[in-house]
C-alpha cells in the first residue's frame, strides 16, 4: 500500500495549466514547492491517440472534436520534456506525479520510477487501460468525476478480479469550477466506509475551503489545481488557486490537522497558567470571630482561586473559624476547625 509521507498527501495539480511551455511548467514546479504542496502533477499524453478528431457528438452541445484536439495538442509537452522535469523535482525535492492517457505514457512513467499513477475520471471504466497500467506494479489513484455508486462498485469488482489492491480513490466532481451544492463532501466517508480504502478528494471548486473541511472529513489526499494566472488561456485555470492561494490552503490545512488534536478533553499547559486567575475560591463576606459556624450566607466565591475551591462550599458549611477573621478573607482549611 501507499505510505504516505505527509498527511494529508497534498497534490499540487499543474494538469495543461503550462500551456505548453516548459519553462512555465518548470515555474509552478518551484511555486508548488514553496507552497507546501507534496507533489506536483502533470498530464502526459499523444493527442492523437487519445481521441478521434473525426466523429462528432450531435447529442454534445457546443462540442467541436477539431477545437478539442487543437487544445490538447497545442498544450502537449514531449516525453523528453517531462524527463526533464521529473529531474527538476527531483532537484527541488517535491515529488513528479503524472496522469497518462496511453500506453506509451504510462511506460515512461515506469522507466522513470514514479512511485505513484493517477487515473483521470475519464479513464476510471477504460478496463482496458487500468488493465495495462496494473501491470506496472505502482499505487494507483483514481479520480471518480462522473462516475455513479454502481459504477465505481464495478470498476472495484475488476480491480477485485485482478487481485489489485494497491489502490486509493478520490471523490470528484468534474465540473469547472464547481458550484458548492454539488461539492457533496459527505461523500468522503461514504466511500471510505463502502470500500475500505484511503479516500481522498479532488477539487475544482473556487477557494480554499472545500479542501480544508475534506480533510476534516477523512481526506487523506487532497488534489486542487494550481497556476499562474486564473485569467490564462485554458479550460482548468479558473478551477485553480493561484500560488500565494495555494500556500494558505496548504496552511489551513496545517493548521485544521493540528487543531483538531485528539478525541479527549485535558487542560492544555497554556490554560493551566491561568487557571487560577479565572476560577474562584470561597471568601467571608464579614468579619467572623473564632468559634463561630459558617453558614451559607457568609461565603462568597471570588478570583482568584488560592484558597477553598468553590465547589467545596458545602464542606464548609457549620465548620467554626479557627480565629477572628476579617471580611474578604480567602478561607483555607487552616483557618477552620
Amino acid at each position: 500500500m501507499f505510505n504516505y509521507k505527509k498527511h494529508p498527501f497534498i497534490i499540487a495539480e499543474v494538469g495543461i495549466n503550462h500551456e505548453g511551455s516548459l519553462k512555465k511548467a518548470k515555474k509552478l514546479i518551484s511555486l508548488a514547492q514553496k507552497s507546501g504542496a507534496s507533489a506536483v502533477k502533470f498530464q502526459i499524453y499523444k493527442t492523437e491517440k487519445i481521441m478521434s478528431k473525426n466523429y462528432t457528438l450531435k447529442k454534445i452541445k457546443n462540442y467541436s472534436p477539431t477545437k478539442q484536439y487543437k487544445l490538447l495538442k497545442k498544450n502537449e509537452l514531449s516525453l523528453s520534456q517531462f524527463h526533464e522535469l521529473k529531474k527538476f523535482c527531483n532537484k527541488k525535492k517535491i515529488e513528479f506525479l503524472a496522469t497518462p492517457f496511453d500506453n506509451e505514457s504510462a511506460d515512461f512513467l515506469k522507466k522513470i520510477n514514479v512511485r505513484l499513477i493517477k487515473v483521470a475520471s475519464g479513464d476510471f471504466n477504460n478496463f482496458l487501460f487500468i488493465d495495462y497500467l496494473i501491470k506496472k506494479r505502482k499505487h494507483i489513484i483514481f479520480s471518480t468525476g462522473r462516475m455513479n455508486l454502481s459504477q465505481i462498485k464495478k470498476t472495484i469488482k475488476f480491480l477485485k478480479k485482478k487481485r489489485f489492491s494497491n489502490y486509493s480513490l478520490l471523490h470528484c466532481i468534474s465540473s469547472y469550477p464547481t458550484i458548492p451544492n454539488e461539492i457533496n463532501l459527505k461523500t468522503i466517508n461514504f466511500l471510505k466506509k463502502k470500500f475500505k480504502c484511503n479516500i481522498g478528494f479532488s477539487d475544482h471548486s473556487k477557494g480554499i475551503l472545500a479542501p480544508v473541511i475534506a480533510f476534516t472529513l477523512g481526506a487523506t489526499i487532497i488534489e486542487k489545481h494550481i497556476t499562474l494566472n486564473r485569467n490564462g488561456n485554458g479550460p482548468d485555470h479558473q478551477s485553480s488557486l493561484e500560488p500565494d492561494e495555494f500556500r494558505k490552503m496548504v496552511d489551513a490545512i496545517a493548521f485544521t490537522k493540528v487543531a483538531l488534536g485528539k478525541e479527549i478533553k485535558k487542560t492544555s499547559k497554556s490554560e493551566l497558567i491561568t487557571k487560577d486567575k479565572s476560577q474562584r475560591s470561597l471568601y467571608l463576606k464579614r468579619d467572623m470571630k473564632k468559634g463561630q459556624r459558617i453558614k451559607f450566607q457568609d461565603l462568597i466565591s471570588l478570583r482568584p482561586s488560592v484558597g477553598i475551591k468553590s465547589y467545596d462550599y458545602e464542606k464548609v458549611i457549620n465548620k467554626k473559624v479557627a480565629k477572628n477573621i476579617k471580611k474578604n478573607q480567602v478561607l483555607n482549611w487552616r483557618l477552620l476547625n
